[in-house]
């Protein structure tokens, strides 16, 4: 199993989700550049909101890999003849936060009594 998508990968799963590419077909040079336009934007913004940060759009954690090809799709989603659905955008974030969040520790917290 991969480990590591890349933007190539991504731009691509976004294309299948907004259904603008048939299977095996390749993708038009304006709608990827379309998606490619948006990617990096996308990516600055859940940085700046906290909840993820891709350092190298070619080495994307696998995990993370499908909520943003999803955010991607949904921010793009006139290309398809579809409007921005905050929905999806919230759908998609949480499926971040938790896939980004660390595990219970389960540590008993220490009180300082004062």
């Amino acid at each position: 199993m991969q480990q590591f998508k890349t933007r190539t990968e991504v731009i691509r799963e976004a294309a299948d989700k907004l259904k603008i590419v048939g299977t095996g077909q390749t993708l038009e040079d304006d709608y990827a550049n379309r998606l490619d336009i948006n990617l990096d934007p996308l990516l600055a913004q859940l940085a700046r909101d906290g909840i993820c940060n891709v350092v190298n759009t070619q080495y994307i954690p696998a995990e993370w890999f499908d909520p943003i090809a999803g955010l991607l799709g949904n921010v793009c989603a006139s290309i398809a003849g579809a409007q921005f659905d905050p929905r999806i955008k919230e759908y998609y974030e949480m499926m971040l936060k938790k896939t980004t969040a660390g595990p219970a520790t389960y540590n008993i917290l220490e009180i300082d009594a004062f």
